[in-house]
């Protein structure tokens, strides 16, 4: 009996999801709805994304995240790739530049995959822009309510 091989990195489906998504960051100002269907297709429904930064740890639940992403996307943000790298069987170690006029950081995240989507992230610091872009941010979002974060 021949056996068959076994695909467990799935990684090729995910990474042309990963890049769909990204690429719709295109400076243009949209509607999340327009990309939501990118979004569903790109993370798992049990995702999650946490942040740590020095004084504490934070979870972000997949609703939050679309409506970070949601203001992201009214802005006109741009997204370029710098990296998209798989260091081991479940893990991506994923770096990009998201910019527009109120934003420019770099964003390096670990993302773990289950079933060709991603199930959770932990972000990475990169560096003092990214500190400074973040601390400016999280005002203007608590000021719309949102949970401060970056993808």
């Amino acid at each position: 009996m021949k056996e068959q091989p076994t695909n467990h990195t799935g990684g090729p489906l995910l990474e042309q999801r990963f890049r769909q998504y990204l690429s719709a960051f295109d400076g243009k100002k949209k509607d999340f709805s327009e990309v939501e269907h990118l979004f569903d297709a790109l993370s798992h429904k049990d995702f999650y994304e946490t942040t740590n930064n020095s004084q504490q740890q934070q979870t972000v639940s997949r609703e939050q995240t679309k409506a970070i992403h949601s203001m992201y996307f009214a802005m006109g943000t741009s997204a370029t790739l710098i990296h998209y790298r798989r260091i081991s069987l479940h893990t991506i170690d994923i770096s990009y530049h998201l910019f527009n006029d109120q934003l420019d950081i770099v964003v390096r995240q670990l993302s773990s995959r289950m079933q060709n989507s991603i199930v959770g992230r932990s972000r990475c610091p990169v560096g003092k822009l990214h500190w400074t872009t973040m601390a400016n941010n999280r005002l203007r979002l608590m000021r719309q309510n949102v949970q401060p974060y970056h993808i």
